[in-house]
């Protein structure tokens, strides 16, 4: 009798924690093609990529807007040098211009993030 409620509690015990541990890493859309990396999100606790082949004197239009938790936003190219950094950022607009050619790699790590990100090439 003691095993079967040891047993028992066990098995309530390993139901609780797998159902109470699994947390949403994303609810929102994402757009990523060759001239644009958008991202709305609810939920975001994960890494997003997106890479994005640019030209030397292009610019992005950046837009970022933090509602809850955080984010963190690198944007590299191949040799890993970054271009953008923001650790944790408040909401903001700007304009990055691109200094060579090259493949970016746009980075956004979320944790518990509500908000919207994205980079959208401008025409020149």
């Amino acid at each position: 009798m003691r095993n079967k409620a040891v047993l028992i509690i066990l098995c309530l015990f390993l139901f609780a924690n797998i159902t109470g541990c699994s947390e949403q890493k994303f609810d929102g859309s994402r757009i990523s093609n060759d001239s644009q990396f958008i991202l709305e999100y609810s939920v975001l606790n994960e890494m997003k990529t997106h890479e994005i082949a640019l030209e030397k004197g292009d610019i992005l239009d950046v837009s970022i807007e933090s509602l809850s938790g955080s984010v963190d936003i690198i944007v590299v190219d191949t040799k890993g040098n970054e271009i953008y950094r923001g650790n944790d950022p408040e909401s903001c607009n700007f304009k990055l211009t691109v200094q060579e050619k090259d493949t970016y790699t746009f980075k956004v790590t979320g944790t518990k993030a509500k908000g919207s990100v994205s980079f959208v090439k401008a025409i020149n």
